[in-house]
């Protein structure tokens, strides 16, 4: 059985930036990593690992680096 947390332990992790879609200074909700294998991250010129993030206000998806 795996040990997994009660929806009432979970934790949002949330970060204060400026949208590039709506404008909006808003909390934008961490989803998760985006793995990419070595070969394609280097042909795009990004990193193996992607961190995704999602505006609270317009539900836009963009990486950790688009909010820099």
């Amino acid at each position: 059985m795996e040990n997994v947390p009660r929806s009432d332990e979970v934790i949002t992790v949330e970060l204060i930036a400026t949208c590039p879609s709506c404008h909006t200074y808003i909390a934008f909700q961490y989803l998760g990593e985006q793995h990419w294998p070595e070969d394609v991250a280097a042909a795009a010129g990004i990193e193996t690992v992607v961190h995704m993030w999602r505006c609270t206000h317009c539900h836009t998806t963009m990486t950790e680096t688009e909010l820099e």
